[in-house]
């Protein structure tokens, strides 16, 4: 084995365990995106995903309320972990790749 595909191994076993890492972090945070209805001058804020093919709208609170923003910060968070899981897979694509034609 030479050193250029032991690097690429140890890389290709990084990348495994920082995939399964956050994959753990995607499954633990809120999915879907925030939807914020007006009712009576009031603006309530739900967050919104798929259940079995069904589309579901879970009330969080008014608009501006400590509740509404940790639902929001946590969407954005899990929106990033799933970018960054996304670059990742690609990584490990080329990297096997790189491995079969050497």
């Amino acid at each position: 084995m030479s050193v250029f595909s032991g690097v690429v191994e140890e890389e290709k076993q990084r990348l495994k365990s920082l995939m399964q890492f956050y994959v753990q972090k995607v499954e633990d945070l809120p999915k879907g995106s925030m939807s914020f209805k007006k009712k009576s001058n009031h603006i309530y804020g739900y967050r919104v995903f798929r259940e079995n093919k069904h589309v579901r709208f879970v009330y969080i609170g008014k608009q501006g309320t400590e509740s509404v923003h940790e639902v929001e910060k946590q969407i954005a968070e899990r929106k990033k972990f799933e970018q960054q899981l996304k670059v990742i897979k690609k990584e490990l694509q080329n990297i096997e790749k790189s491995l079969r034609n050497f």
